[in-house]
């Protein structure tokens, strides 16, 4: 039998593998926009913002181990698997909780269930809102500038993910996407800002540019 420290190092903590999960997730997006990659089984919860990547079960599966007796009893792989998982109380009234098996009984015995929690309708639409910002200012970034204004690097915060654009003069126009709630808003919205000496005479142009290359992204990428 597998010893707790032995278990620690095979299950790590959910919340410990998210970044690498979320990493690898953003990677195949930028580089392979239409490859179908999942992470299995993981609680929704940990990643809500790729839910749609995540997957609980599978395929109806039926196993038969044997051994020198003979055959044991045939087993369904994802009722036995559902059988170790259960929801902690924080799962009550989350958005996920009808496909969501749960978490392993021996992973909530060695961890505890601090990790999970309920994932609101308006958690879900913050979530896909922010992710929606950053696929948008890295496609402008991508792009390398606009109007003789270079692309810095995206910064990303919790309400707002803001693609700087610089000129040679060193005048800064932020492009600035807000999630939905921020400044009263009930949807996400593209804000401009000047910094660093801009003025709307010389930011007017690259703005222009901006919202032509947003509107063409709209018309031509999915939306989701």
């Amino acid at each position: 039998p597998r010893d707790e420290a032995t278990m620690r190092e095979l299950l790590p903590r959910y919340t410990d593998m998210a970044p690498y999960f979320r990493a690898m997730l953003e990677g195949f997006e930028a580089r392979l926009p239409g490859f179908d990659v999942n992470v299995g089984n993981l609680p929704y919860c940990v990643l809500p913002e790729w839910s749609e990547r995540v997957h609980h079960g599978g395929e109806e599966t039926v196993t038969q181990s044997c051994d020198t007796e003979g055959l044991e009893v045939a087993v369904d792989k994802y009722e036995w698997h559902y059988s170790m998982r259960r929801h902690p109380a924080g799962c009550d009234g989350c958005a996920f909780r009808a496909r969501c098996s749960g978490v392993y009984g021996e992973y909530l015995a060695m961890y505890g269930d601090g990790e999970f929690r309920a994932v609101t309708e308006a958690d879900l639409r913050a979530h896909r809102a922010r992710r929606r910002a950053l696929r948008l200012a890295r496609a402008l970034h991508g792009v390398g500038g606009f109007g003789g204004w270079r692309a810095e690097d995206v910064r990303e915060g919790a309400d707002e993910t803001v693609l700087p654009l610089r000129s040679a003069e060193g005048a800064r126009l932020d492009v600035v996407f807000l999630g939905p709630g921020t400044a009263g808003r009930e949807g996400a919205a593209v804000d401009f800002r000047l910094a660093d000496g801009a003025t709307v005479e010389l930011a007017r142009p690259v703005v222009a540019q901006v919202v032509a290359a947003l509107a063409e992204r709209a018309r031509t990428a999915p939306v989701a």
